[in-house]
This record gives structure tokens, C-alpha cells and sequence, in this order.
């Protein structure tokens, strides 16, 4: 049996859950790369729970969710009352009967949070803290804190628990009385303690806060713990032996910051969601006191009264209950004002789902021979990077955009790409790129390169390392779909190549060089077939548009360039015509291939005194008969020339690393500003602004199969433009007798009545008639503060052995389920990203699919997979 501790750290007083939606929301488990599981997930739970419904706990904000508090709110008022003439507990009782299943919510929630008592709070600190025991441990002990509060709460749930099976007595009545004081003496400070912002837990919460930023010369424990995790990255990550081992396809030290963020994010979270969990524990005791006092000066609260106690306190003026009402919502606030200091000094990755940092010397400390390697920030996709210049020609100048909250993008250029590619060997010092084989070798078969005086041409094929990155699983670092070609617009290389040496007896050894020194010049005749009558080209050398292609990689550098043209060029002097080409690897690229019939001239040439054989000295006289793309501008002696036509290819956005952030407290690059700003605003929910507003709330259409429809949001000009994301759909029904059963579907997914009904275990029963109810979370999809939809009741009854929508128009005909197993509750996804490292993320960290709501009215996703209870 999981401890209380963290089973009921969710509820709060757990026979008012559900009151607002009827249902558990459950989010995805969280990505396999999280150091210690679920974290983020049960981060954002924790966040959402602290702070996601702080308007609507403390009484601000009310329209269009009732509050589970409006339940909890009556039942205290019947303990604290005024001598019976409210609503006794029994009445409060009954009147929650009819909305849920008290026991079954209660079983719901301790199955479904067992798991996280692994995940957090219980988890082995020494572990997860790593090089930074030392530094955190000043702040354990307000765990045990937390706690003992957690204990007293769990104290008055169970009480709650027992006296809604039937023990509704003035002993169990005084008992949950003495329960609940002890709670809010132990949490506030005191039985009679008026300000939250002074409570006991108030103050704890501080305590871990001050303690975890930096402040007047104070190295906190993000600062001191981010710098003692990034040596520690840096000494095994990038150290001589992990490089040499790393695999071709693996990340190593070449990419992505998120790799030494993690672990700093990792505590982060933990002491937050410590934090938050506290955080929770002073809004229950509020509300519990905000009840007490309320009653004190206004009478009991109704089980029909359809407001919070927050809301009753500020609306009819109760002087000490609206103190704290009013201090619960500030320290609120304070809160997430430190939530956001807090992630302000842990800086924001430059890496998420659309460009990945490149790391250089500045970071890993690691360089290429003696030279510093840059750091840079690259598109993962080129082709759809949201730059207008993505898809132009060599030719194209483009203008410097900004994108993903980063300025600077630009087409990468030759410095760009050999710093990458840089980054790679050094990072991967085990991948010895092969040799390739020249296209033409001499009659002996041996290669060129000696005779050519260059070297061997040994590539990296960039492109393909791109895309078969990856930072493990069948993620990819890179989306390199459609990208044949890579231009470096305005870029182009050549290298003189002095003629090939060439046999001028019989003899071995007895070689002279000569020919043409001008460019990229193709090889004389005796080189591959020791004539002694050599013949070469003397023509205006070729120029090479610098480009990145397939197989033979990044082409810009000089001596690249000229073992490149060495290993792809071959003479042909066989026939009447004779030929020149050059053939890239890939046949994506286009070849070169000039013609000749007719030499320049031909002379006898001599070594000093010696006479050499007779040899000739050949131009394109038939022409340039192969243009490719990648030829720069060629004016050949004659006075021709050639130009290719501009070719759309591929400009591979880059951007330098955010100059105007510099870096963290602890050494690192961070974004900020504008950046920053949008990724607290999709992750952190913000107690000062609200969710979308329903202008109509949905109804349940259909017959046999139905839908949640008919609703549309309130325009808000904060949000103007933004879509509003909803999520998956809960459906819970609620028999005449109080059983209730509740299921998520996927959204756009339509519930099957009669299926619905045999998963709930109902139908050999055949209830002739239930309630339905559809709900679902919904947020902007640049914001992490979600708000919950909730339909108005329908009622379902069964006819002729199949459930139908009552009163529905019959103009669905009957369709039998399909086969197979019908809608299953038991894996309710939402969607999203879980990575706080923004990986990937798209949109909010906020997952789809209605929230369990609390007492408070807080939402908590929670990380574990949704587990029915089997009745």
C-alpha cells in the first residue's frame, strides 16, 4: 500500500473531488531521457496545482467553474456551525452523493499518485542531487516538514472517508472538528492564524526559495549545482575517452545543450515540486480556515450555494476570511514570481524542437588540432524553417531573420559548415571517414594522388550524418527530407593544380612535370597511359560553387576541393573526340563534361638539351557539353563562356548564439528576453490571468454514438489570434443511485453509448436511465493556464437493448460496434512535450483531457496512466 504521504497529496478534501468536472485527466508518462521519471510531468502537475487555479481558489475569478470548494466549503461550515440551523453534515453529504462516487473517486486518486511517490518526494536525494549533496543540503528539512503536514491532511481525508460511508455522528463530527484545527495549526502556524503570507508554510516555502537563487554575493543552489553538473558533463561527456567512443550516429558532445541543462532542470524540479506541494498545503488550510471564519461571522454556507468560500468571503465583505482569501492569493503570486526568478537564473536552453546549438570549443573546451571550434544555432529542418529564403540558389542574398526567438539566421556559409563538421570529429574521434576510389586510376591501377599533389579524398558525408544523428531512440537530431544540394551563396573554390608528372622515357623514374597550373585542370594523356607523347588541357581551370552534397559532403575548402576534382575528373583521348568530366558521387548531382577535336598546337619540347617527344596542347574546342549547377562562371580562351542558370537548392538557416544573453550564472549560453519570456508563459501557469472562457458551454449531440460540441470561446485581446487547444474528452455518467463511471476518448473521438455502459460494468444490470456529462480542459496554445469546460447533464436511456441519447432526434441509424475491444478508459493521452528542455516541444507543456479538480479548484495532470478501478 503506497504511503499516505504522497497518495493523498493530490485530493483536497477528498469528497469535493470531481464537483467541478466529474473526472481524472491523466497525462502521458513522461520521455525516456528524463533522469529521474516523470519528473517533468510531475513538475508541471505540481505547478498546475500550486498555481494554475490560484484566481478561482482565493474567490477572484468564478465564472464559469464552480468550485469543488463549494462542497468542502458547507461541510466545514456544518462542523463549525451555528448550533444547527444550517445544513447538517449528513445534508452535505447526501447532497455530494448525488454528484459522484465518494469512494470510488478516493480509491481513483490513491491508485493513480502511488507512482509519483517514486518519482519525487521519496526519491533517493543523494542520486538525483549527485555533485550537489552538499549544496542542497541546508534545505531537506523542509521536506519533513511538508510531511507532517501531509500527514494531518491525510488525517482529515480519511475521517472525511468514514463519515461518508455512514458515520455522520456528533463524536465523528467533533472528531473531524479537532482534525481539521490540527491541520491548520500545523500548516498556518496556528489555529487562529489570519494571513497566509505569515503562515508557518509560507514561510518554509520562502526558506527553499532564498536558498535556491543567488542574491548579494550568494551563490544559491542553482548557481552553485549548475556549475558543479556542467564540470561534471564536460569531465566524463567530453572527455578523451568518451569522444573515442562514441558511436557514429550518436550525439556525443557534437549537439544539443539540453544534454547538461537536464540535470540542473532535474532539481529544479524536484525542489519546486517540493515547494508546490507545500504550496498546496497552505491552500487547503486556508480554505479550511477562510470556512471556519466565514461561518463564524456569516452563518453556515449552503450545499447549494454554487461559489467558493473565497468568493462568498469577498462578495459579502466576512472581514477575517477575506484576509485570507485576499494573503492566499498574493503569496500566490509571490510564488510564481519565484517560480520565474527561479527559472530565470537556471537560463533557457537555445535547443528545442525546431534548431539544435552546435557545440564548440567555448563550451566542451575540446578544439580541432589548435583551433577553436564556434558555436552556432541550427534549423532542424531546413526546408520548413519559417525563413523565406530557404529554398533559393547560390545566387540568392538573403536578408538575416529571426525565427524561434533567436535573431541572426543566415544562409550557413563555409566557416559555418567546417565548424560543424569540425565538432564532429572531434567529438567522434573513432569515425575514420574512408578513402574513396578515384573515378580513373593509372594502367598499374594505383591512384592519382601523389601525381595530382594532392591529398587523399577521404569525405564526410555531412548530410548523411545529420540525418542519422540522434540523441537516442529513433528521435533524429536533424530532418534532412528533400536536401540533394546545400548551397554557400556567394562562395566558390578552386586550387591551381599543377599537371601531373609523366613518364618522358620508358624508364621508371624518369619523370617530368608539365601542363596547365591554372584552377582545376584535367589530367594529361601520359599520366594514365604513359604515352611518350603527352597531351593535356590548357584551359581556364574550373571554378567549384562552394556546396555541401551527398557522399562527398561539405566542398569549399581548396585542398578539398582539388582531391575532390582528382577523384571524380577523368580524361578520355581514345577517340576522335575527346572527353572531360567530372561525376560527384551522387547522381542527385549534376555532372560536368567538356568536348575537344582540334589542339591548340602541337611543339617538341625539350628538357634543357634533351628532346622530349612531340606533345600537344588541347582547349574545349567543342565546348562545355554537361552544365551543371554547381559550375561557377567559366570563360574559357577562346573567348566562350558558360554560366549556369540559377538552381533552387537548399540555404541551411544558422544563427550565432544570442550575443545579448551572454550566459548563465553558472557559465552556459541561455536564452532570454522575448524567448524566455514565451516559455514561462506556455509552461508556468500564472495566477494573474485566466484560461479561455466559454462563451456557450457544449452540449452532447448524437443518438447511439455522441459528441461534445456546440461550444465557442470568449475573444480576448491579449490572445488575439492564438488558437485554443482542447484536449481529450471525459464522459462520466452517474446512475439514480449515486454509482458513477468515468472514461476519456480521445478528442474528435465520438463515446458509444451502449459501450460506455458495459465498460462501467452496468449493463447486465440494464439501468433504464442514466446522467451524462462531457467535460475537457482547453488552454492557448502559447500559454500553460488552462481553464475546464464542462457540459450541462444529459439524460440516457436504454431501449430495446442499446443505449440511446433521450429525446434525441433519431436520424443516426443503429450501427453495431465495431468489433473488437470497445473504448477503453484506461489510457487517456493527451498530447504535447514533456521535456522541459523544450525538445520538442510544440506548444505548451500543458497535456489535453479534463483535470482532477481540488478543492482548491487546481488542475493536477498527473503522470501515472490512468488505472479504473475493477468493479
Amino acid at each position: 500500500m503506497p504511503s499516505r504521504w504522497i497518495t493523498r497529496t493530490v485530493a483536497a478534501v477528498a469528497v469535493a473531488a470531481v464537483v467541478g468536472t466529474g473526472t481524472v485527466a491523466l497525462a502521458p508518462a513522461a520521455p525516456a531521457h528524463a533522469s529521474w521519471q516523470g519528473s517533468a510531468q510531475t513538475w508541471i502537475s505540481t505547478m498546475n496545482s500550486a498555481v494554475g487555479k490560484a484566481g478561482k481558489l482565493f474567490g477572484i475569478d468564478t465564472g464559469g467553474f464552480d468550485l469543488a470548494a463549494s462542497i468542502a466549503g458547507p461541510l466545514i461550515s456544518a462542523i463549525f456551525g451555528d448550533g444547527g440551523k444550517g445544513p447538517g453534515i449528513k445534508d452535505v453529504l447526501d447532497k455530494l452523493q448525488e454528484l459522484d462516487d465518494i469512494e470510488h473517486r478516493i480509491d481513483e486518486m490513491q491508485s493513480t499518485l502511488a507512482d509519483i511517490e517514486q518519482e519525487v518526494l521519496a526519491v533517493n536525494q543523494n542520486v538525483l542531487m549527485g555533485t550537489c549533496v552538499n549544496q542542497t543540503a541546508g534545505i531537506f528539512p523542509y521536506i519533513s516538514k511538508v510531511k507532517t503536514s501531509q500527514a494531518a491532511y491525510g488525517d482529515v481525508l480519511d475521517q472525511i472517508e468514514k463519515m461518508s460511508k455512514g458515520a455522520t455522528g456528533a463524536d465523528e463530527a467533533k472528531e473531524l472538528g479537532n482534525l481539521v484545527n490540527a491541520f491548520i495549526a500545523n500548516t498556518l502556524g496556528s489555529e487562529s492564524q489570519k494571513s497566509v503570507t505569515t503562515s508557518a508554510m509560507a514561510s518554509d516555502i520562502r526558506t527553499v526559495h532564498e536558498a535556491m537563487i543567488s542574491t548579494q554575493g550568494r551563490n544559491g543552489v542553482i548557481q552553485s549545482c549548475g556549475t558543479a553538473y556542467f564540470d561534471a558533463w564536460k569531465l566524463t561527456q567530453a572527455s578523451a575517452g568518451a569522444r573515442q567512443s562514441a558511436s557514429p550516429t550518436s550525439q556525443g558532445v557534437w549537439l544539443d545543450d539540453r544534454q547538461y541543462y537536464e540535470p540542473l532542470q532535474n532539481i529544479v524540479q524536484y525542489w519546486q515540486t517540493a515547494q508546490s506541494q507545500g504550496m498546496f498545503l497552505l491552500q487547503q488550510a486556508s480554505l479550511m480556515q477562510a470556512a471556519k471564519l466565514y461561518t463564524a461571522e456569516k452563518g453556515t454556507i449552503s450545499p447549494d450555494q454554487n461559489a467558493a468560500v473565497c468568493s462568498l468571503a469577498i462578495s459579502q465583505k466576512a472581514g477575517d476570511a477575506k484576509t485570507i482569501c485576499d494573503t492566499g492569493l498574493r503569496f500566490s503570486k509571490t510564488f510564481y514570481d519565484n517560480v520565474v526568478e527561479e527559472w530565470k537564473q537556471v537560463g533557457l536552453p537555445i535547443s528545442d524542437d525546431k534548431v539544435v546549438l552546435s557545440l564548440g570549443t567555448d563550451i566542451t573546451g575540446v578544439r580541432n588540432g589548435n583551433d577553436a571550434i564556434g558555436s552556432a544555432v541550427w534549423a532542424r529542418n531546413p526546408r520548413s524553417f519559417p525563413v523565406d529564403w530557404a529554398g533559393g540558389t547560390w545566387q540568392t542574398v538573403a536578408t538575416a531573420t529571426t525565427a524561434d526567438g533567436i535573431a541572426g539566421f543566415v544562409p550557413a556559409n563555409s566557416t559555418r559548415w567546417k565548424d560543424l563538421e569540425a565538432a564532429y570529429r572531434t567529438s567522434h574521434t573513432s569515425v575514420t571517414p574512408a578513402v574513396q576510389t578515384p573515378v580513373q586510376l593509372f594502367r598499374d591501377g594505383s591512384q592519382p594522388w601523389a601525381a595530382a599533389g594532392v591529398a587523399p579524398f577521404a569525405p564526410l558525408d555531412i548530410l548523411s550524418t545529420l540525418r542519422d544523428n540522434s540523441p537516442g531512440g529513433e528521435a533524429r537530431n536533424f530532418d534532412t527530407t528533400g536536401v540533394s544540394t546545400v548551397w554557400m551563396p556567394g562562395e566558390t573554390t578552386t586550387r591551381d593544380i599543377p599537371a601531373f608528372r609523366f613518364a618522358t622515357h620508358s624508364e621508371e623514374g624518369d619523370y617530368h612535370t608539365y601542363g596547365n597550373t591554372s584552377g582545376l585542370s584535367f589530367a594529361p594523356t601520359t599520366v594514365f597511359e604513359h604515352r611518350l607523347n603527352p597531351s593535356w588541357v590548357n584551359e581556364t581551370g574550373l571554378t567549384v560553387k562552394c556546396m555541401v552534397v551527398p557522399v562527398d559532403g561539405a566542398l569549399c575548402d581548396g585542398e578539398r576541393i582539388a582531391s575532390w576534382f582528382i577523384a571524380h575528373q577523368k580524361t578520355d583521348w581514345s577517340g576522335t573526340d575527346k572527353v572531360f568530366s567530372v561525376t560527384p558521387s551522387s547522381s542527385a548531382v549534376g555532372s560536368f563534361e567538356a568536348q575537344t577535336r582540334t589542339p591548340n598546337y602541337c611543339s617538341t619540347f625539350f628538357d634543357g638539351d634533351e628532346r622530349l617527344n612531340d606533345a600537344c596542347d588541347w582547349g574545349f574546342s567543342i565546348g562545355v557539353t554537361e552544365l551543371p549547377s554547381w559550375l561557377a562562371y567559366l570563360g574559357l580562351k577562346d573567348g566562350s563562356s558558360y554560366d549556369p542558370a540559377p538552381s533552387n537548392q537548399t540555404l541551411w538557416p544558422v544563427a550565432p548564439v544570442p550575443a545579448e544573453c551572454g550566459t548563465t550564472l553558472w557559465g552556459v549560453p541561455t536564452r532570454c528576453g522575448a524567448s524566455m519570456d514565451a516559455w514561462i508563459k506556455a509552461n508556468i501557469p500564472n495566477p494573474s490571468v485566466s484560461g479561455p472562457a466559454a462563451n456557450a458551454l457544449p452540449r452532447i449531440d448524437g443518438v447511439y454514438t455522441v459528441d461534445c460540441v456546440g461550444y465557442n470561446w470568449v475573444d480576448r485581446t491579449d490572445e488575439a489570434g492564438v488558437e485554443v487547444v482542447t484536449g481529450d474528452v471525459s464522459w462520466s455518467g452517474v446512475l439514480p443511485d449515486g454509482r458513477a463511471f468515468t472514461t476519456t476518448v480521445a478528442k474528435g473521438t465520438r463515446l458509444d453509448l451502449t459501450d460506455f455502459v458495459r465498460k462501467a460494468g452496468w449493463y447486465d444490470a440494464a439501468p433504464p436511465l442514466f446522467s451524462l456529462r462531457c467535460s475537457f480542459d482547453a488552454h492557448y496554445a502559447d500559454s500553460a493556464t488552462t481553464s475546464t469546460v464542462t457540459s450541462r447533464p444529459a439524460d440516457v436511456k436504454r431501449e430495446d437493448g442499446r443505449y440511446v441519447l433521450r429525446d434525441a432526434s433519431l436520424e443516426e441509424p443503429p450501427v453495431d460496434p465495431a468489433p473488437g475491444a470497445p473504448v477503453d478508459g484506461t489510457d487517456a493521452a493527451g498530447s504535447g512535450s514533456a521535456t522541459l528542455a523544450a525538445t520538442g516541444s510544440a506548444g505548451a507543456l500543458w497535456f489535453g483531457g479534463a483535470a482532477l479538480v481540488l478543492l482548491a479548484g487546481a488542475a493536477l495532470a498527473l503522470v501515472s496512466r490512468h488505472r479504473r478501478r475493477a468493479s
